[in-house]
């Protein structure tokens, strides 16, 4: 007993451990939670609980990683987070969410909220997802409090919160809280006339589709959609289709990869620049703007007279994650960049000073995250405020706020904001099978 008690101290009071070799593929950060996709297509998941973020049929925190069990059968190859809810995608084109289900962003058809905090919801005892006869998906997009499914046809689906258009169905009515709004009775989103999307984002209350052509098109809360208006788009249905017109970020701009913050939004171009619009939180857009700028709610505002993000002569960015107020790129070197707020440290920087707001702290000065010796990252993903990567050895760091044990170091204290604490001081999470206690 006295070795247990002490076995329960040195890891949290909830858990105790057998550490194993897992290793990392993929990582998504909530408001105050985080999951990675583990590469033998194994969950684990770290934070907070309260509204069964966790997916673990409870409601106690985790301070580190801990398995999630979601049964037998299929194969998960995609995850995302944002707010209090996470989707995981199978292979066959499977879907699964839990968490906070206020407006039926889960997708269940049913108004329990939370759903995932329970003995009898745990991820393994969830239903799938139903998107209509025949219908696979491709990727899941979380937002604040919506949810966005592309599905293999290139045609998108969104449920949930929609009072801002951001389902992009003509008006303001909430989807999911019941089976007669989902599945065949959900329509797309009309995003025009022989119009297909290859990428989705979410943010708080708004959505972007890349088409096939690499444009984009956003709908629902204007500070994030880049519409040159200050009115929401998708609530109406003469907003949509062939009149929702796309982003103009200049006539050359060729869109690789969206991702959303909480009301902005950043693109990786296939040139291998970033360009940002919406609100200038933090300096969120990077391109030296007040704080309480909206970039893209006025005319001319946009196309060439937006520039690209300035983070470092001669470099390439190959990806690109944006959390709620703070953004990070990373190069074609492995090597990450990160802007915006740094309340907590979660631009990894080593202090808590924002970078975006003034250009002289951007481009060359901008540091890079260090991560350690011979760290080369494989992926980022991005929280309310706090960042976690993925290396090419499968580990896992985090940094940032932590007052949830989101950044699974077994404690809750932020960090980022020393120096001393990054590089090769910056723990590496440890994945394992873990044996919950119960007391």
């Amino acid at each position: 007993m006295i070795i247990l008690q002490a076995l329960v101290l040195f890891f949290s009071p909830y858990e105790v451990g057998a550490f194993g070799e897992s290793k990392a593929m993929s990582v998504a950060a909530g408001r105050a939670h985080s999951c990675a996709l583990m590469q033998d297509s194994t969950l684990q998941c770290w934070g907070d609980n309260s509204l069964g973020q966790l997916g673990l049929g409870n409601d106690r925190p985790r301070s580190q990683p801990t398995k999630v069990s979601f049964g037998d059968g299929k194969k998960a190859t995609f995850l995302s987070s944002r707010g209090d809810h996470s989707c995981l995608l199978f292979e066959g084109g499977f879907v699964k969410c839990w968490g906070a289900n206020i407006f039926g962003e889960l997708g269940l058809g049913t108004s329990t909220n939370p759903v995932g905090n329970s003995f009898n919801q745990s991820l393994d005892k969830l239903d799938f997802l139903r998107f209509g006869t025949g219908k696979k998906v491709a990727k899941i997009a979380v937002g604040g409090s919506h949810t966005c499914a592309l599905l293999d046809t290139g045609i998108v689906k969104c449920w949930g919160r929609n009072g801002d258009g951001q389902l992009g169905l003509g008006d303001t009515r909430s989807r999911g809280a019941t089976l007669n709004e989902l599945g065949d009775y959900l329509p797309p989103v009309n995003l025009g006339e022989g119009q297909v999307a290859i990428d989705i984002a979410a943010g708080e209350s708004h959505t972007c589709a890349v088409l096939q052509n690499r444009t984009i098109k956003c709908w629902g809360n204007y500070r994030g959609i880049g519409s040159e208006d200050s009115q929401d788009l998708g609530d109406d249905p003469v907003e949509l289709g062939d009149d929702l017109l796309p982003v103009n970020l200049g006539k050359t701009a060729q869109i690789k990869k969206v991702t959303c913050g909480n009301n902005f939004t950043c693109v990786l171009l296939m040139n291998g620049s970033v360009k940002c619009w919406g609100e200038n939180t933090g300096g969120v857009l990077g391109i030296g703007k007040p704080a309480d700028d909206i970039i893209g709610d006025e005319p001319n505002e946009l196309g060439e007279k937006l520039p690209s993000v300035p983070l470092a002569k001669d470099a390439l960015v190959d990806d690109i994650s944006c959390g709620g107020l703070h953004c990070c790129a990373r190069f074609i070197n492995n090597a990450i960049k990160c802007w915006g707020t740094n309340e907590s440290g979660e631009l990894g920087a080593g202090d808590t000073k924002s970078r975006g707001l003034n250009l002289a702290d951007m481009g060359e000065n901008l540091p890079f995250v260090d991560l350690g010796r011979l760290a080369a990252v494989k992926g980022i993903g991005l929280g309310l405020g706090h960042a976690c990567a993925i290396l090419d050895s499968g580990v896992a760091k985090c940094w940032g706020y932590n007052r949830f044990s989101q950044l699974g170091d077994g404690g809750n204290k932020n960090i980022g904001v020393d120096p001393a604490q990054m590089g090769d001081n910056l723990a590496s999470l440890r994945f394992g099978e873990f044996v919950i206690f119960d007391f």
